[in-house]
């Protein structure tokens, strides 16, 4: 038993974070949400917001008794995306040698108390920490082909988890204790850090193309891009699709839970945009929703005069497309190249055909509110026209200070791998049209498309509309 004898408050000011903080008292952001999360709960989801007013402790002295029980070894803060980065203190004893990785925060508290190391019996894990070991054993190749990332330690979760406890020597429980999560998450770590690599290198040649675009629009297009070719996986032909590895990816992400095949559009947007608000620092950048109704309700009343159409503002790369057609649950596209003078938009695009993909869209000359996709058809059609709103993201909640943090960086966004263990890395023939798109002497857009479209002919492309 630990009893707390003594501990330094302070008050939380306005442009405060957990950061600069903890820098200013010789501390770690992780330290200062273990010792504050009982007063302030929220600090372990949501590190980056925190309130003026709220009174942090500082430290805490304590004293521990004849029986006092072994700490939980600390975890390491980047491998959370929801606790900021900080860096430790330095001393003799770290210098001389390195310290070994430890596993995510959430699930070094929580799974002390629900899988000791004595543990005999199954154990019922609650959402956050199936969640926890369910995304490791993804990035660790093992796949969840039915349920992927669900947040419920079913028999699928538990046949993963005792299959990598056969690979690595361990009795095949199911049930994995904290010693086996930690070799779990840094494996897990490692092959991340694999796939980001792969990224940097299929998609130099675009980071390179995008160099004078802002920072903040440059690391949307090159998350999304980072992601063009891949698939959702049908379940059960005609019942369950929508669904898979990277599906799960971006569903989990904004709305905790996955359903039986949400339309992903927007989850893909929205997850988008949120490794980009992870990346610097702030959040409830773009709010996370599911279809274009509610998407555009929400940003009519949190951001005023962040919907345009074409006759009033020409859209910049970053910015978004909001499609709608009477009270369809519409779609959602993540601008990548726009040419004015034809009023040509190529869009990155989630859920397009089971993927996500390049779309090119027109501005319908006679009626500047609507637009319609380019992309042939196999019998040569294309899309009807219809409603579209861009969102100018620089008018949404947070972008200054986000651009402010993106541009103090020093280090250069990486976008976040699938999690589709069956995906080898974004489509290099898309990746190559999109950079052929901005180079000074690219031919006219209709010299792209591959037939003639027969305008009397409009059946779906595919789009969620």
């Amino acid at each position: 038993m630990v009893k707390s004898t003594n501990e330094e408050l302070y008050k939380v000011k306005s442009g405060d974070n957990l950061s600069t903080i903890a820098k200013q008292h010789g501390t770690t952001a992780s330290a200062l949400i273990a010792l504050n999360k009982d007063r302030y709960p929220s600090l372990e989801t949501k590190p980056d917001l925190i309130y003026p007013d709220w009174e942090l402790k500082l430290t805490e002295t304590a004293v521990a008794t004849p029986h006092a029980t072994a700490p939980i070894p600390q975890p390491r803060p980047e491998v959370t995306k929801q606790v900021a980065k900080t860096e430790p203190p330095t001393t003799a004893a770290t210098m001389a040698k390195p310290p070994l990785p430890q596993p995510r925060p959430e699930f070094a508290k929580k799974t002390a108390k629900v899988v000791p190391e004595t543990a005999k019996e199954p154990h019922a894990l609650d959402e956050h920490q199936a969640r926890e070991i369910q995304e490791a054993l993804l990035d660790a190749g093992y796949k969840l082909p039915k349920y992927g990332a669900d947040n419920d330690w079913g028999k699928e979760s538990r046949a993963a988890a005792a299959q990598w406890q056969k690979d690595n020597g361990y009795e095949e429980t199911g049930d994995l204790t904290v010693a086996q999560f930690a070799k779990l998450d840094e494996q897990a770590s490692a092959i991340t850090a694999e796939h980001q690599t792969k990224i940097i290198e299929a998609t130099g040649e675009l980071t390179q193309t995008l160099k004078d675009i802002d920072p903040v629009r440059k690391a949307m297009i090159l998350q999304a891009a980072a992601h063009l070719g891949v698939k959702e996986h049908v379940i059960v032909p005609d019942k369950i699709e929508n669904r898979g590895p990277a599906v799960d990816q971006y569903a989990t992400s904004e709305t905790g839970h996955v359903g039986q095949g949400p339309e992903w559009c927007w989850l893909f947007n929205s997850w988008v945009a949120d490794q980009i608000e992870q990346f610097g620092g702030v959040r409830d950048f773009l709010p996370g929703e599911q279809n274009s109704q509610q998407m555009k309700a929400l940003l009519k009343a949190r951001a005023p005069g962040s919907l345009k159409t074409w006759n009033e503002y020409t859209p910049k790369p970053g910015d978004m497309i909001l499609h709608t057609k009477d009270s369809s649950r519409g779609h959602g596209s993540i601008v990548a190249h726009v040419d004015k003078q034809n009023g040509i938009i190529t869009t990155i695009d989630g859920n397009v055909q089971d993927s996500v993909r390049l779309v090119r869209w027109q501005i319908n000359p006679k009626n500047q509110k609507q637009l319609r996709s380019l992309d042939a058809n196999e019998d040569g059609s294309i899309g009807e026209y219809r409603r579209a709103d861009f969102i100018d993201i620089s008018r949404l909640p947070n972008f200054d200070r986000l651009a402010s943090n993106f541009n103090a960086k020093s280090t250069t966004f990486v976008p976040t791998p699938s999690a589709d263990p069956d995906f080898k890395g974004p489509d290099p023939e898309a990746l190559k049209q999109l950079i052929e798109l901005y180079k000074p002497a690219n031919p006219a857009p209709d010299t792209f498309i591959a037939k003639q479209a027969d305008p009397s002919r409009q059946p779906d492309i595919g789009l969620n509309l």
